[in-house]
């Protein structure tokens, strides 16, 4: 047990109600033992309800998360810092939190201790009620509202939509609810998705699968949702944050270099993808939203753009360039990082990410996450990129690999239309840089010339629209201004067909 001291006090006031009381402190030194404090109870048999209070040293700079973990170690929740309470009964949970049988042992409410101040002392208290009877309702929106509203809405989207093949998908991968610290509902995000003229939505509320649950509760109860759901989790760590997409829950109580390689091989095992998001944040405020272990690979995805364009994702973009450059394949990707706070710049759809994918099948979003069938764009209404390569008479686009036939520089034809970006410039950049750059003159643009790769040392080509101080520089300045990102084409040499 970490912390410096530790009082436990317990009242038992009636045969079906049992509260408990406990105290403590932390220091700066605890936190570099561990950064988490296991607070342990017992639950006696026949408990309906638990219902679970807390509060800590905010005036002193102290930010301690909260969770829990039941008797048969399974995850129940996890809300960080942003509610003061949660309750769990078998049929209904405070949002963030897993409704189940209340099963009777030796639970464990998880602390985080997200910011511990190196000269203060942190207290805290943990209120734990428990009950034999079901105390209250969950706090979950009364949908009549929200049916009416599928009703009138899904026709016409699903008519408009071409299911059951692959086509260019656009929405948001990163987007957060009342099930961690958003604002909006599911029912609010899905509103606002339709709004934005969105096609899909991936929900990643930090730590928790919650979400998922009252998904499935709509899509059984037989609505219509006139937005695709890709379920997800943003593993959220003191040491850097990541989205895995799919739905399934997984330990984030990450500390070293090692525990994230392996969470990356466990999203792997499971066919999942998994991107680093905001990099290179630079926001001090934000605890553990810079990745601190850089020299990792083998994640899917990097998160390029979070939000409305800041100089923190010219750094990501930088990073991501500099793997690409080492031959690793890693798409990009963007999201708002949307917490339906209407007092922030952040919008959700602002980046808006375009997948090549099936819409009916979140395997095959995953998949196309995974291949680098991506690309990033400033707003759900563009501007759009559509850009081809033509090698020995086949085409190829984004996230295709070309073999060349030759270990020596060779042409390829590149044919590229853009749509929604007369006045920007179009780059197409290599390894070594920027291999072109071209104005464009008009909203439906189209550009078709040769590009001399190096198949030996050009492992890739990628595009990207913006505005540009300098359009041959890859060193962006805080005036330059991105409007799309892909993923890239790869290059490489085909070794048995090669002539020297």
């Amino acid at each position: 047990m970490i912390g410096r001291w530790l009082a436990i006090s317990m009242v038992v006031k009636k045969d079906d109600y049992i509260e408990i009381s406990r105290e403590g402190a932390i220091e700066y030194r605890d936190k570099l033992k561990n950064d988490y404090l296991y607070v342990e109870f017992e639950v006696p048999e026949g408990i309906k309800y638990i219902e679970i209070s807390y509060s800590f040293s905010r005036e002193k700079g102290c930010i301690i998360d909260i969770g829990i973990i039941d008797s048969k170690g399974r995850f129940r929740g996890w809300s960080g810092s942003s509610k003061k309470n949660f309750f769990i009964s078998r049929e209904k949970a405070t949002p963030g939190y897993i409704e189940g049988e209340i099963d009777p042992g030796n639970w464990i409410v998880i602390l985080g201790l997200a910011k511990i101040p190196e000269n203060e002392i942190c207290k805290y208290t943990v209120r734990i009620c428990m009950s034999r009877k079901i105390s209250r309702d969950a706090d979950i929106r009364n949908s009549t509202e929200f049916r009416s509203y599928i009703k009138n809405n899904s026709a016409k989207e699903k008519n408009a939509n071409t299911s059951h093949r692959l086509r260019w998908i656009k929405g948001d991968l990163h987007t957060h609810t009342i099930h961690s610290d958003g604002r909006n509902t599911i029912h609010d995000l899905i509103y606002k998705a339709v709004e934005k003229g969105l096609e899909y939505v991936a929900i990643t509320d930090h730590n928790t699968t919650s979400t998922s649950l009252e998904i499935k509760r709509l899509e059984e109860r037989g609505d219509i949702i006139p937005v695709k759901i890709l379920p997800g989790i943003e593993i959220t760590t003191y040491y850097g944050h990541m989205n895995v997409w799919g739905g399934e829950w997984f330990d984030f109580r990450l500390r070293t270099r090692e525990d994230f390689i392996s969470i990356i091989r466990e999203v792997h095992r499971r066919n999942l993808a998994i991107s680093i998001n905001h990099p290179v944040r630079g926001i001090v405020d934000c605890i553990g939203c810079d990745f601190l272990f850089r020299d990792i690979r083998g994640f899917d995805a990097l998160e390029v753009w979070n939000g409305p364009w800041f100089a923190g994702n010219s750094n990501a973009l930088e990073w991501w360039h500099d793997i690409l450059c080492e031959r690793y394949r890693v798409s990009a990707v963007g999201g708002s990082d949307y917490h339906g706070n209407r007092e922030s710049p952040v919008d959700l759809g602002i980046p808006t990410t375009y997948i090549y994918a099936d819409i009916d099948s979140i395997e095959s979003i995953i998949e196309a996450i995974k291949e680098g069938r991506t690309f990033v764009t400033a707003t759900p209404s563009g501007p759009v990129i559509n850009p081809i390569v033509y090698y020995n008479g086949n085409a190829y686009t984004i996230g295709d690999i070309v073999k060349i036939d030759s270990t020596r520089k060779t042409p390829l034809v590149s044919d590229i239309e853009v749509i929604g970006a007369s006045g920007y410039t179009l780059r197409l950049i290599g390894s070594s840089g920027v291999i072109k750059a071209i104005k464009i003159d008009d909203h439906r643009f189209n550009y078709r010339g040769e590009i001399i790769i190096d198949p030996e040392n050009d492992p890739f080509v990628r595009f990207e629209i913006g505005e540009y101080s300098d359009p041959f520089s890859l060193k962006l300045k805080n005036s330059d201004i991105i409007s799309v990102i892909t993923s890239p084409i790869y290059i490489e040499p085909n070794i048995k067909n090669a002539s020297l």
